[in-house]
């Protein structure tokens, strides 16, 4: 995601692990389905190293500020990209 200005923008958000929830591969062409905390591990794994996690929301309420500031209030996480994963 890029701002306005074309840098980097960050989303404030409030995230639950789906049921079920799938580990992608960077291509998003496989996967693996994972249980319960596995998404708390990818984050934590990623943040220490600086690598994008794309995620598929379903069920997001969004809340847009001003300034053009956006934020999601809750969102079910379906699959996210697990870098360790090959």
């Amino acid at each position: 995601m890029r701002d306005l200005r074309g840098g980097p923008a960050s989303i404030t958000a409030t995230l639950t692990q789906g049921r079920p929830f799938y580990a992608m591969v960077e291509s998003w062409k496989g996967g693996a389905i994972r249980k319960s905390g596995a998404l708390l591990a990818i984050l934590q794994a990623a943040a220490g190293t600086g690598q994008v996690v794309r995620v598929e929301l379903a069920n997001a309420r969004l809340q847009f500020g001003s300034g053009g500031t956006l934020s999601v209030e809750s969102a079910t996480v379906r699959r996210a990209t697990d870098h360790n994963l090959r």
